[in-house]
């Protein structure tokens, strides 16, 4: 547990130790899910199943842009290594407790989503072992990478609207 303490404050030392020890799959992959669980109830308020199902896959679907962003910067981390510091960095997911506060509700849910950009931030770099102007382009290309993704799926349901429209109409 002292790992996910260090990771809450952000230690980046840890983010690398994370990174290449395997016996921290485990422990990241209870961190991501019940983070990005634990996160999404906290900013809806309101949880069904289908809510929490989307939550874990994006989560999932983070970690695969995160692995994909250090790739094409040059970075040498693995998929699974990315996983346990992306996993690790759900932890500070637990800011968002502070959501429950009327007074500072607001605030705390914004204050969750910079730390939180920030640890995903530290997790990518360590595990890719990146260095000077990759390591600060980092969040630009894994935004970039987003919304490209968004972009793509958008061309793809519209082009297979298209066709069924024209097979069936």
């Amino acid at each position: 547990m002292g790992k996910a303490l260090r990771a809450l404050v952000l230690e980046v030392s840890t983010y690398r130790d994370i990174a290449a020890d395997p016996y921290m799959t485990g422990p990241a992959l209870l961190f991501l899910v019940l983070g990005a669980l634990f996160g999404g109830f906290t900013t809806r308020g309101i949880y069904d199943w289908k809510q929490m199902v989307v939550e874990i896959f994006s989560a999932l679907l983070l970690v695969f842009f995160v692995f994909i962003t250090g790739r094409i910067l040059g970075g040498k981390g693995s998929f699974t290594a990315t996983f346990r510091t992306v996993g690790f960095a759900y932890v500070t997911r637990v800011y968002s407790v502070l959501a429950f506060l009327p007074a500072v509700g607001d605030v705390s849910k914004l204050i969750t989503l910079v730390i939180s950009v920030i640890a995903i931030w530290i997790a990518g770099v360590q595990t890719h072992k990146l260095k000077g102007w990759r390591s600060i382009l980092f969040p630009i290309v894994v935004a970039a990478i987003f919304i490209i993704a968004i972009v793509a799926v958008g061309v793809l349901f519209q082009g297979a609207a298209f066709t069924l429209t024209s097979l069936f109409g």
